[in-house]
């Protein structure tokens, strides 16, 4: 367990992707199942129908049990894709078994990109954010390069502070990964909880 203020925020980076990338496959495999054991038993999943999930890279926690289980129940899910019209901001295109996919410029599979098919952020109800450190605050770290911090910023600013934002912000990741501090700064888009394969944090907005 490492303090950011003890470290640059790459070094953090460093630290904890290489914890995570260290887990073996059974760990990779039991922490996928336990983390949709943890969705569903804290209630978060819930009334949820229309879900924004991630493709795990970097030895990111897998949300594959999770997408799974979404089909078999007909949870709509859906796929961040790098938005080619303003850069450095995502979209989310719905994600099936039929869905064509395709490497974008990071090597990260993604839907072929069809603007017609986007789904708006009002009408998610949930989404999973990977992270790369957490602390027990509720503060996540990110890989840096700002895309879910700016993609929904425009968004939160609308609602006033009593005003719960949609959809319900969740960062999942493995034990691992879970650092004392986190320093966080006025842009980093704050999230309604974080679940890890045994813990449950849940902040106040």
């Amino acid at each position: 367990m490492v303090n950011s203020t003890e470290k640059s925020k790459q070094q953090l980076r460093s630290y904890y992707r290489q914890a995570r990338r260290s887990l073996s496959n059974s760990e990779q495999q039991q922490a996928e199942a336990k983390l949709l054991e943890q969705l569903l038993s804290s209630g978060t999943l819930d009334n949820q129908r229309h879900i924004a999930v991630y493709l795990s890279q970097d030895g990111e926690i897998s949300c594959q049990a999770l997408i799974n289980w979404c089909w078999h129940n007909k949870v709509h899910t859906y796929l961040p894709v790098l938005n080619p019209h303003k850069a450095g901001y995502l979209l989310f295109l719905p994600y099936t078994k039929e869905t064509k996919m395709k490497n974008n410029q990071y090597q990260i599979l993604e839907p072929v990109f069809d603007p017609q098919s986007a789904i708006d952020l009002d009408a998610l109800s949930l989404m999973l954010m990977p992270l790369v450190a957490f602390d027990l605050a509720g503060n996540r770290l990110g890989m840096g390069g700002g895309f879910y911090d700016r993609t929904l910023s425009q968004k939160l600013a609308k609602n006033s502070p009593s005003t719960r934002p949609f959809p319900l912000l969740c960062g999942v990741a493995h034990d691992c990964q879970q650092a004392q501090r986190i320093e966080t700064q006025s842009w980093d888009v704050p999230v309604d909880k974080i679940i890890t394969p045994s813990t449950v944090i849940n902040n106040a907005l």
